[in-house]
């Protein structure tokens, strides 16, 4: 009898800690997650901040494009002022072209980032890829010309936009919303006639921000 009641209380403690340890992996990997997403956050955001603003149109860049649906990539290009080497001990200006993409497979869905030193906007685009972020579900710009927003931005708009808007959403799990961050970069220093607050941005029409509840699972 004592052996038995032993077995039954191994038995019973073994599946505790089994769950216990199933509970603690998917702590840790939602922890990881949204860890992620703070900084895909933090370097898009510093990356934007030094957007390059040369008074000649053709010698900056700011480019996306939104897929509108799965099936496509929505993909934001554009240059950027930077002070760290990106290739150590090799020499590099400090204009750097960045690009940013969601690269989703039936595996994985991971934010990626592409940084070319020296870009030529005459030869293919180059550079060192990573993923910055892994488990993401969304990432969604827009871009505010002092009158309206704007879900695109194309070579023909060739003033840059006055405020840049960023949102990022983890993918969601089964019963809870996905963890989601936003961003608001300002690339042009306006004068003071044209300084604007959030009262005017309201004025110009939709500035609703994104709503996580809106995100399908393969987006």
């Amino acid at each position: 009898m004592a052996s038995t009641i032993a077995s039954f209380v191994t038995v019973v403690a073994m599946g505790t800690l089994h769950a216990l340890s199933q509970s603690a992996s998917r702590i840790q990997a939602h922890c990881d997650t949204v860890s992620e997403l703070r900084y895909a956050a933090s370097v898009m955001s510093r990356d934007l901040s030094c957007l390059y603003t040369d008074q000649d149109q053709n010698s900056r860049k700011l480019l996306y494009t939104d897929s509108g649906d799965s099936m496509g990539v929505s993909m934001l290009t554009f240059y950027t002022i930077g002070h760290n080497q990106v290739r150590t001990g090799r020499p590099e200006s400090d204009l750097y072209e960045v690009e940013y993409y969601l690269s989703q497979t039936e595996e994985r869905s991971v934010l990626m980032r592409r940084i070319w030193p020296h870009p030529d906007k005459e030869a293919e685009p180059g550079g060192m890829l990573s993923v910055l972020a892994d488990g993401m579900g969304l990432f969604q710009v827009r871009f505010y010309d002092g009158s309206e927003w704007f879900s695109e931005w194309t070579e023909e708009q060739r003033q840059l936009p006055k405020v840049i808007e960023v949102a990022l959403a983890t993918l969601p799990e089964a019963g809870k919303q996905p963890f989601s961050t936003s961003f608001i970069v300002k690339p042009v220093v306006a004068d003071q006639s044209q300084n604007m607050d959030m009262d005017q941005m309201e004025g110009a029409g939709n500035t609703e921000g994104f709503n996580p509840d809106t995100m399908s699972g393969d987006r």
